[in-house]
């Protein structure tokens, strides 16, 4: 995870954010900014993300992904 540069970043297809480095863990993506495929997200729409199990299971320090559905 950030700072450390371990290479340990999601590579996503479709999606763009901004994020701020200087906010705390789970506060440093700028909301307002997601987009998908050009469209701003829409925060009362459910959307499926697809991920390594190995990453789904909280490796490489994702470990807030362990009890997603």
């Amino acid at each position: 995870m950030y700072p450390n540069l371990s290479g340990r970043y999601f590579a996503f297809s479709g999606i763009s954010l901004s994020w701020d480095a200087s906010k705390k863990p789970g506060d440093r993506i700028i909301v307002s900014s997601i987009k998908i495929h050009d469209e701003l997200i829409d925060l009362n729409k459910s959307y499926r993300v697809a991920l390594h199990s190995f990453v789904g299971r909280g490796g490489d320090g994702y470990e807030c992904l362990k009890d997603c559905e």
